[in-house]
């Protein structure tokens, strides 16, 4: 059939009025059903907000519309017991860097960035994943290269190795996975729970806030570095590293008292180390180990104090976050720590919100930081105290050898610590520039043999030795106390105690062959020091009973807290086992008679100790914290015989200022005289000195490094070595019992009254000059 043109024309008018309505139904019911599947999701999304998940979408909502700004705080200040500041924080400035930084994405980022404005975001968006990668990785080392460049100034800024810097972000970055892999944990169980199945984990995986976040690399830093860090955030382009680096006000804490010149008087020394020309020193480490330091919070700081918006948990710990560690800086933290505030702006209504910070609590120390200084020197090997010397008269240390030990000072009144020394001490300048001489020395330190002298050890109260002879004044008055002998009776010593005549020996027996010091009292045993006499005072007493009376004495209770970290208890054996009296052998109680045996204790358990006897027989537990802070406080009477504690009282005067006591006087064999050599160990005037001196057998294995390989092998045996020890008590004009307490220890240093004297004599002359003793008039 022939169609005409026209007849042709008006057909396909015909058809495309009757095709037009179908197609125009078909795309209003196509856009109505994509309609209704948005908007539908839409409205499903809404109604499981607002009635299944109600209030997790509010929470969200609302989180959306609050900006938070944290303030940072103020830690509390350490002063000493004179007001003198110790600790502070001072305002400062953080370099800090961003999260990118941290785990390498930034080059990633940016390099990526290039290659697609490089070759077009057309043709960028037409490649695959693979040759998008291919094409970033032609600009990943010009950025890699800013990274590395970063790191290494910042490393020459800090003084850190590159090591040391990647330390500090692998903390960081771990921190930031555990937050991460936690946060997506949780997502990943809640929808497992809303869908009821397994679901793929990479769906879960969330990016935290902290991934966000900037993080103090450097700290304090001075104000010419901070204003060229300034400039070059400033002239930073969108693409350089310095673009994610921030200098953030911050906080610095200093230590005033770190170091401080002294001039050592040395005209009251021995007198061959004496001289009329003062020694002038520089003392570093002051107080160290008492006051503390800080360093960043760990771990196991963020999961027993986690930091949340809950303005109950303000003082929580963040990622960057520093924390006290030793000393007073770590018992105190909690009051110390103080904690931050915040700022909140609601977007939708404009409102603001303050929670101002608290800042920590100041906390006082008894200790006296010039008397810490001036006993700091002393005991310095520099001015040769603390250095073996011919008057010493042991054989197994060649003369000019460095000495370890410890020095502790105690006020009777109040068992407040003044002082307390710790030799081989620490500074803040030797752990920041030579950390291994801290950590890892092993050096020659008893002359044949290597002993790790532990310098990170603060011996006062973490390290324990056998007493030795300074326990017999107090063992005669748990005697008297528990009627195991009168007040006033006497004991013949024989020379040696049981029937072996070459074993349990007194001194003199041994050191005179075969000379006794006879019947003996109470007064006269402890100036002459006979250890016959506290063998049996030791027997009669038993292990039992001596053992619950050192405990009463201080030693081995599990609520001893002087207020400083990792307190020493000390060692006794056990009285009952599993509810059962202990069986100890009846020896035991006599070695313990003299100091020997199964007991060792600290400097500071001999310190308070002898302050309980000084009270009379009131103990009371010695403390580094004055005030409210300090909560720990253990008084006890111990219903001591006056009578006995008057003997042991008299017995120690006669020790130091009568011929035959064993604090009297000391053999100079360097210095010349019409005696001989001889002269008084405490030449101290004005004041009244009791002393007690022990000399204790300690351990005869030590560690040592046999081939010299840097391995320390099994303990190998050598020959026995002394500990010394001397505990003065002074007594000032006008005072009715003794008013301070000094207690040292020599490690191996031999003869107590040789070694460990001299060091107490020249305290006590420190005590004067701090004005705590007076002068003779």
């Amino acid at each position: 059939m022939n169609i005409s043109h026209g007849q042709a024309s008006s057909s396909k008018d015909a058809i495309y009025k009757k095709i037009m309505p179908s197609m125009f139904h078909r795309r209003v019911f196509i856009f109505a059903i994509l309609s209704i599947l948005l908007f539908g999701g839409l409205a499903g999304q809404l109604i499981y907000l607002t009635t299944v998940n109600a209030e997790s979408g509010q929470k969200m909502a609302e989180g959306m519309l609050i900006k938070s700004q944290y303030v940072a705080t103020s830690r509390g200040s350490i002063y000493d017991r004179n007001g003198k500041l110790l600790a502070k924080d001072i305002p400062s400035y953080d370099l800090s860097v961003h999260f990118q930084l941290l785990n390498t994405r930034w080059a990633s980022i940016w390099a990526m960035t290039k290659a697609k404005d490089t070759i077009g975001k057309t043709r960028w968006y037409q490649l695959d994943a693979e040759q998008r990668q291919r094409e970033s990785q032609k600009y990943q080392p010009e950025y890699q290269q800013q990274v590395d460049t970063l790191w290494e100034e910042l490393g020459e800024k800090s003084g850190q190795s590159l090591e040391e810097l990647q330390t500090l972000k692998n903390d960081v970055l771990r921190r930031v996975q555990q937050i991460g892999a936690a946060v997506s944990k949780q997502k990943y169980d809640k929808l497992r729970k809303e869908i009821g199945k397994d679901i793929d984990f990479s769906k879960a995986i969330t990016e935290v806030r902290e991934e966000k976040n900037y993080y103090p690399i450097l700290r304090n830093l001075s104000s010419q570095d901070m204003i060229r860090i300034k400039q070059k955030i400033a002239n930073a382009a969108d693409d350089s590293v310095w673009s994610r680096v921030r200098a953030v006000p911050s906080k610095h804490r200093i230590y005033p008292e770190e170091e401080i010149d002294l001039s050592v008087d040395r005209d009251t020394f021995p007198k061959a180390m004496r001289s009329k020309i003062p020694m002038l020193m520089k003392v570093q480490g002051v107080g160290f180990r008492i006051i503390g330091r800080m360093t960043a919070a760990l771990k196991e700081d963020f999961d027993r104090k986690p930091f949340s918006r809950n303005t109950h948990e303000l003082d929580g710990y963040r990622t960057g976050d520093q924390k006290g560690i030793w000393g007073l800086e770590q018992t105190q933290e909690n009051i110390l720590r103080g904690k931050r505030g915040y700022i909140t702006k609601d977007l939708n209504s404009g409102e603001n919100k303050t929670v101002v910070p608290i800042k920590g609590q100041n906390v006082k120390t008894t200790i006296d930081i010039v008397l810490q200084a001036r006993i700091q020197a002393l005991m310095d090997p520099e001015i040769g105290l603390m250095v073996k010397q011919p008057w010493h008269a042991n054989k197994h240390l060649a003369d000019g050898h460095v000495l370890n030990g410890a020095a502790v000072v105690l006020d009777i009144e109040t068992s407040e610590v003044l002082a307390a020394v710790s030799v081989p001490g620490i500074s803040r300048l030797q752990l920041k520039e030579d950390p291994n001489s801290v950590f890892n020395y092993s050096g020659e330190s008893l002359g044949h043999t290597e002993e790790e002298r532990q310098p990170y050890l603060f011996r006062p109260t973490q390290k324990s030795y056998a007493p030795g002879s300074i326990v017999k004044p107090l063992v005669m008055n748990m005697a008297v106390a528990d009627q195991k002998i009168g007040a006033h009776d006497h004991i013949k010593c024989t020379g040696y105690f049981g029937k072996d005549p070459t074993a349990m020996r007194c001194w003199i027996y041994k050191q005179y062959h075969g000379a006794t010091h006879e019947s003996l009292g109470p007064s006269e045993a402890l100036q002459r020091s006979c250890n016959i006499y506290f063998y049996e005072l030791g027997r009669r007493l038993g292990p039992h009973r001596i053992i619950e009376w050192f405990e009463k004495f201080g030693l081995h209770q599990a609520d001893y807290k002087t207020g400083l970290p990792r307190d020493h208890r000390g060692n006794l054996p056990a009285v009952l086992v599993d509810g059962v009296k202990a069986k100890l052998h009846s020896s035991i109680g006599v070695f313990m008679g003299i100091g020997q045996g199964p007991i060792d204790w600290t400097p500071l358990h001999a310190a308070s100790a002898y302050a309980a006897l000084a009270r009379g027989g009131k103990y009371i537990s010695p403390t580094f914290i004055m005030g409210e802070n300090n909560k720990n406080r253990i008084v006890r009477d111990l219903k001591l015989n006056p009578q006995a504690v008057k003997n042991a009282l008299k017995g120690l005067y006669d020790g130091a200022n009568k011929r035959g006591g064993t604090t009297f006087q000391l053999r100079n064999t360097d210095a010349s005289n019409s005696e001989g050599g001889l002269e008084r160990i405490f030449n101290i005037k004005g004041v009244r000195v009791m002393a007690k001196s022990g000399t204790a057998t300690a351990d005869n294995r030590y560690r040592y490094d046999k081939n010299k390989d840097g391995v320390i092998d099994n303990r190998d045996p050598i020959e026995p070595r002394d500990h010394g020890w001397v505990v003065a008590m002074v007594q000032k004009p006008g005072s009715t019992r003794p008013d301070y307490v000094v207690a040292v220890v020599v490690e191996y240093g031999g003869s107590g009254g040789k070694v460990a004297g001299p060091i107490v004599n020249q305290i006590l002359h420190a005590m004067q000059a701090q004005g705590y003793l007076p002068y003779a008039k």
